[in-house]
């Protein structure tokens, strides 16, 4: 029996997490309901900084300054990784850069979450903790079984919290959905799996490359490229790419915003990075092309689907999630080649991606997250004139989704673009183009209605509906359905993404150089 080679460093991001999500539920049994909030909030904060404070250090010992990585999983060699536990979980530039914007959406969800007052607090928290700690080894993963088992660590929890609140019909519809659909997209990656392994005889990923080296191209066999493809299918769905996307849109608006904003960027980036890591070592060069193809059309209408049905949406959060369709299929342009450029590129637009979502999504939870109308586009009305600090951020990260530049999401864009345009995507390269002017205006509809005037009948309107929501469940309703003071929390996370969003789009290249060496060419 071959001997274990454990290594706690290599897990400790995600170990950290594990654990603090165990303090969370101990703390509650500990302490009265009326006290426990604000300790579970700062536990499950801490818990994040420690494992940002783990990935930074295994950041600096795979990437040193100066040199090129050191420990990779490559196209050429995965062997040459750094991993422990028998090869199933690796710490690598890929899962480092990737663990990184997971653990700053994680971040994020907590400060937009510290002013909820559900009975369960703590298990908001820790099952929060638990999703990031499955994208992270989803990320790490270099085992079929450890991709699998993360993908459904990630998903359970998040099944639960977009159903969070009790009295929200429309939660409990978006969970059911969420649940089914991802049932069906976990069975049909499992089956990928399967196939993948009968075909090869082995589930970690460094065996993939010997089957290639003894097989050549004769190792493309129909069984091979049904579990490909089945493979590809539920990493599709996770990213919420067209036509897979059908639950995204009723979990978005059915989930608290803060969870919201959390999941569009972790479970992007994570799926992503699995995604990446499989393809890198799933197919040879020659090969390559016949998969990035149905990828290609997949990503084209993502582009068109999200863009065109953000247009007529009246709810923030529905918005939101029909622009998260459009950015998967941006995102699946760095696949083309998967190239050292592409997956930079698929990470700087990730990282840009953290900052714009979760700043749009702080402010809906500042400006009210009621379960029925608190995200309806009637709410933004005059705000330019009630919160103008508010309104200029929120038209700021609205603009860096549209890809306006000066922002971080014109550099993503033309990062994207170059590397599709060196590898023939010319089809992606037209959506992106096309779909930019659609989604721009989608997003300038926003900015319009924050600039009217909204009419009397609307505010006593609102304004009744909110007394009656707080009247129903005053613990919840006080705090979801009014717009709030200056919760600094929220205000902190507005202000980071806001200059962030700034920052990478005037500077970029430290971030692109840090990003350049995910992959060795």
């Amino acid at each position: 029996m071959p001997e274990v080679d454990v290594s706690f460093q290599v897990i400790a991001r995600a170990l950290t997490l594990v654990v603090a999500a165990v303090l969370v539920l101990i703390v509650d049994l500990i302490l009265p309901s009326r006290l426990v909030r604000r300790p579970v909030a700062w536990i499950s904060a801490l818990g994040i900084g420690l494992a940002g404070w783990y990935t930074y250090s295994l950041w600096v010992q795979v990437t040193p300054a100066g040199a090129g990585p050191v420990w990779n999983v490559t196209a050429a060699d995965v062997s040459t990784a750094w991993t422990a536990f028998l090869g199933a979980i690796s710490a690598d530039g890929l899962g480092l850069a990737f663990g990184g914007i997971i653990l700053a959406a994680a971040l994020a969800g907590v400060a937009m979450s510290v002013r909820r007052r559900e009975d369960d607090v703590s298990g908001y928290y820790s099952l929060l903790l638990l999703a990031a700690a499955g994208m992270m080894l989803l990320a790490a993963g270099t085992s079929l079984l450890t991709i699998f088992v993360s993908l459904e660590l990630l998903s359970l929890a998040l099944y639960v919290l977009v159903g969070f609140r009790r009295r929200d019909p429309r939660g409990k519809e978006g969970a059911f959905k969420y649940l089914i659909l991802g049932s069906v997209a976990s069975g049909i990656l499992l089956y990928g799996f399967a196939l993948l392994y009968g075909s090869v005889g082995s589930v970690w990923l460094s065996d993939f490359q010997a089957y290639w080296y003894a097989h050549g191209a004769h190792g493309m066999t129909p069984l091979y490229r049904a579990g490909l493809a089945l493979t590809v299918v539920g990493f599709a769905f996770k990213m919420a790419v067209v036509p897979f996307h059908a639950w995204a849109p009723d979990a978005y608006q059915g989930a608290p915003a803060s969870i919201s904003g959390f999941m569009a960027v972790g479970t992007k980036a994570a799926s992503l990075a699995a995604l990446i890591r499989l393809l890198s070592v799933a197919l040879p060069a020659a090969e390559l092309g016949a998969v990035v193809w149905p990828l290609t059309v997949l990503a084209a209408l993502s582009m068109f689907v999200g863009s065109i049905l953000a247009t007529v949406q009246s709810n923030m959060k529905r918005l939101m999630a029909y622009s998260s369709i459009a950015h998967a299929g941006y995102l699946l342009m760095a696949l083309p080649g998967l190239s050292q450029q592409g997956i930079a590129a698929a990470a700087f637009y990730s990282l840009a991606y953290l900052f714009m979502t979760v700043g749009a999504f702080a402010i809906i939870v500042w400006l009210g997250d009621a379960p029925e109308s608190g995200s309806e586009m009637a709410r933004y009305e005059s705000l330019f004139y009630r919160r103008p600090y508010l309104a200029g951020a929120l038209t700021l990260f609205l603009l860096a989704l549209a890809g306006t530049p000066a922002t971080a999401g014109f550099v993503g864009k033309v990062l994207l673009v170059r590397n599709a345009m060196e590898f023939g995507g010319w089809l992606l390269v037209a959506a992106l183009a096309v779909t930019t002017g659609i989604s721009a205006y989608a997003y300038l509809r926003v900015v319009l209605v924050m600039i009217r005037r909204p009419a009397a009948a609307q505010v006593v309107e609102g304004a009744a509906w909110h007394e009656a929501a707080a009247a129903e469940d005053p613990d919840q309703g006080e705090e979801e359905a009014r717009e709030l003071g200056t919760p600094w929390p929220l205000a902190v996370v507005v202000i980071v993404a806001a200059a962030a969003t700034i920052y990478l789009g005037l500077f970029p290249q430290g971030a692109i150089a840090a990003l350049s060496s995910l992959l060795p060419v």
